[in-house]
């Protein structure tokens, strides 16, 4: 391989680094952007100012009451 070759390289390399770097700079914005709608929506949801000792634990899940996706996480068959 010559220095040409390993320049060439080298930059088609630096483009895919970047580009994919683009791409997690926009999954971070829309993932921080997600979670400022969810704590919004939680403050929105728990009473402020609760005396109760379990003030903080809400009688339903934020998932019960529509404020989060319910995600179901993929099934690993484990082989003998």
């Amino acid at each position: 391989m010559n220095v040409i070759e390993l320049l060439a390289d080298l930059q088609a390399l630096h483009e895919k680094a970047t580009a994919r770097a683009g791409e997690l700079h926009a999954q971070i914005k829309h993932l921080t952007a997600a979670l400022v709608e969810i704590e919004a929506r939680l403050t929105d949801w728990r009473p402020p100012g609760k005396s109760s000792p379990n003030s903080h634990r809400p009688k339903k899940t934020p998932i019960e009451h529509g404020l989060l996706p319910l995600v179901e996480a993929p099934v690993h068959t484990v082989l003998p």
